[in-house]
């Protein structure tokens, strides 16, 4: 029987760029790693190029 498996593709994930976005989500998905044993995070960054010259 295989292990159950579980994919989460979410754009907020923290990172090593953005450290606190969508702590909720890792704190959520800790929760549920105790009932399935394989989760794998998806988690986009957005990139352009020429992105560093422009600012927030």
């Amino acid at each position: 029987m295989n292990s159950p498996k579980l994919l989460v593709y979410s754009s907020l994930f923290p990172s090593k760029e953005r450290p606190n976005a969508g702590v909720f989500i890792r704190e959520r998905m800790f929760r549920v790693g105790e009932k399935i044993p394989i989760i794998v995070v998806v988690s986009p960054v957005p990139w352009f190029p020429l992105q560093g010259f422009i600012r927030y």
